[in-house]
This record gives structure tokens, sequence and C-alpha cells, in this order.
């Protein structure tokens, strides 16, 4: 089947519906929509002042009823303990929005490619395009002087992160900096997921840098590697779920760079922390280099955490056959992955 899409790569533009694909924006944006509430307290409030009549009774009172509310994360004394954890769900937040688009094997059956879910289809379309687009310095310039538009309000963010790019792009790998704790890794996976053509069509260099590195690291780590598991955790929406929960057997594709780890425990973290109307995967990857053609690396001295967290990360738009799927505990699944091949049936 995969070869059969490769072969309809001169008809590319005939896919592209622009109802289709802002309907697919749409309801993209709607699952990453996240609520916080923040209530600022006066330190000066106390059972003996006057001026606060039964005031901490109903604060306890609060306390209380908040814990029937699953939607409430904390409650908190101190600054810091509430910037810890938005800084958390910031993470999972980021890690949860690469986008994912599955095939059931009813769609594989069918003769007619045009009849494929459309968002599959647009992506690995996006995939050979991006592999194709241009680099160099004036490519550079473009997306500097974009998010200096884009942050032209966030004085932090230009000084820390956009002018340390323009000025030191060069001393650190492109994978570096996909991996580094700022907006670009959030920016890639958000654009890819909303097909935002601006947004990818200004970072299409650093994409096409961060997939060169990758291929580089994979043909430099292929005498040793052998046959090995990874895992990665992620949180979905209940009709994600259903949907890939009917397609055993389809194919799963991840429309960004996806990152796993060969620790189960470090991919626990993304999926035991669930939402309403969510539930956590924990994908269990199972990749044979001798016959998968998608390059994949391991991040050892190369990631900007120098790799703490045993990462290997795949190229863009990875396509895996989905095998078993065993319920851990409720809410929680277990989901086998196997990396396909462009030969792939």
């Amino acid at each position: 089947m995969l070869n059969d899409f490769n072969s309809t790569n001169a008809n590319k533009k005939s896919y592209i519906n622009p109802e289709i694909q802002a309907n697919e924006r749409c309801r993209s944006k709607s699952r990453i929509v996240q609520n916080f509430i923040i209530i600022w307290l006066d330190p000066d409030i106390d059972e003996v002042n006057v001026k606060f009549p039964d005031s901490i009774a109903r604060l306890r009172s609060i306390q209380t009823w908040t814990k029937e509310w699953t939607k409430v994360n904390g409650i908190f004394t101190q600054a810091e303990q509430i910037c810890s954890l938005l800084k958390d769900n910031v993470k999972q937040c980021d890690h949860n929005t690469i986008p994912i688009s599955i095939v059931s094997v009813d769609d594989l059956s069918k003769p007619n490619l045009n009849e494929l879910e459309p968002l599959f289809m647009y992506s690995q379309i996006l995939k050979e395009i991006l592999l194709e687009m241009a680099s160099g310095e004036h490519a550079e310039k473009e997306l500097v002087q974009f998010w200096r538009e884009q942050y032209y309000d966030n004085a932090s963010v230009l000084k820390k992160i956009v002018d340390e790019f323009e000025q030191d792009y060069h001393r650190h790998t492109p994978i570096w900096w996909h991996t580094r704790d700022c907006f670009i890794y959030s920016m890639i996976n958000r654009a890819l997921q909303t097909m935002d053509t601006e947004i990818i069509i200004k970072m299409g260099f650093f994409l096409l840098a961060v997939h060169q590195q990758i291929q580089e690291l994979h043909r430099q780590q292929s005498n040793t590697r052998v046959p090995l598991t990874v895992y990665r955790g992620q949180t979905i929406s209940n009709s994600e779920f259903q949907k890939l929960s009917n397609s055993k057997g389809g194919l799963l594709s991840f429309n960004s760079f996806m990152s796993t780890s060969v620790d189960p425990e470090v991919a626990n973290v993304f999926c035991s922390n669930l939402e309403p109307n969510t539930t956590g995967i924990l994908f269990k990857i199972e990749i044979d280099p001798s016959f998968s053609s998608i390059p994949f690396a391991l991040l050892t001295n190369v990631s900007y955490f120098f790799d703490q967290e045993k990462e290997i990360l795949f190229s863009t738009h990875a396509i895996f056959r989905i095998g078993e799927m065993i319920e851990i505990e409720n809410r929680l699944w277990h989901v086998q992955l196997i990396l396909t091949t462009d030969n792939d049936k």
C-alpha cells in the first residue's frame, strides 16, 4: 500500500482539498485547548482579622469539594509550586500535540487512494515536499525574522532563544535545537498538527536539517543496531482511542519527529496523568533495523539534555502497523506498533 501511495507523487496537488483541510485544522485545535485558573490569595488573611469574616472556613470548604473535580490539579501555597506544575503541564501538552493519523484495514483495502483519511494523505505528501525544500542562509534569516514577528512582545523569548539562534545556530546541531526546552519543539508539532502551511514553509529548512541529521546518525549507528523495542507514552482523546481500537492491523502515522525511550518507565510518565475524556497509551514499538527504512537514531551526546531520557528519535511521518492492544488499567492501554517499510502492504 505504501509503495502504491508513493507512486502518486506526480498528482500531489490533486489531493489538496481546502475545505477538508480547514475542518481538520479546526478539529485539531479544539483538542489542545487548555484552561488554567489561578486564584491569588492575600497572605494577610487570617482568622482573627475582622475584615475577613469566615474567610478561612470558606477556603477550607472549597478545598474539600475540589477533591471531587478531576480538573483541579492541585492546591498550592507557594508560587514556585504553581510554576513547576504549569511547566510540567506545558511539557505534557507539547508531547501530546504530536499529530497522529490512523488508517483501518478496511480503508487499506479500498482501491481508490482518494478515499483514505485526508490527514493521512496530506501528511505523507507533506513529508515528500519537506524533503525537497531549499535551505541556506536566506532561509535561516527568514525564519528568524518570522520568529521576531511572532514574539515581538516577548522580550525573554527574543533574547534567550531567537537572538541566540540567529548568532549561534551553527555552533549546535539541529537535533540539539529541536530538543531544547523552548518554543521551537511545540511550534513544529502544532504547525504539523493544524497543517499551518505558513509556519511549515518558514521552518522547512530546519525540519529538513533535523531529518538529515537523523539520517546521518542512523547511518553511523547501522553497524551496532540489533532488533530492539522502544516505548512512547501519550494521551489521546477518547474519540481517537475508539478509532485506534477499531483499526487493529491498520496503519498509524506520527506526523512529526517522534521521541521514544528504551526505558518504559520514562515513557509511562507521559501517559499516567490523564485529563477528562482522554485515554493513556503506552506504545511498545518493535524495530528490526534490517527491514526498516524509516531513519531513527539514538541521541547519546546529541540531545540538549544529553540523553537523560535514553531517547531514540524517529524522523517525521514514520508509519507503523497496529498490533495487539491490552488494557493495563482503567483508561490506560498498552498498544503494540511495528515499524513498516516502504513496501509494506
